[in-house]
């Protein structure tokens, strides 16, 4: 897991296999949050610049994403499509 560009570096030059870009507190869930912290816009730039980071050290990364807006399957599929 990582929240920023910065880590997502330092994880690629550790050797990671895969990177999960965190994006904050998930809606939904066990918990009961129901309005993220963030929206739409942070999510997918920052989940495109923890990719464009780590690549920078190395390209064969898999990359996943969590937290935020991101709940469901489609919400995912969102976020793949945009990244």
């Amino acid at each position: 897991y990582v929240g920023s560009p910065a880590e997502a570096v330092e994880m690629a030059k550790a050797g990671a296999d895969a990177i999960i870009a965190h994006v904050g507190t998930t809606v939904g869930g066990s918990i009961g949050v129901t309005k993220a912290v963030v929206g739409w816009d942070f999510t997918l730039q920052r989940t495109q610049e923890i990719i464009d980071a780590a690549r920078r050290v190395r390209k064969e990364i898999f990359f996943l994403c969590h937290g935020g807006p991101i709940n469901t399957p489609q919400d995912a599929e969102r976020v793949m499509k945009a990244t």
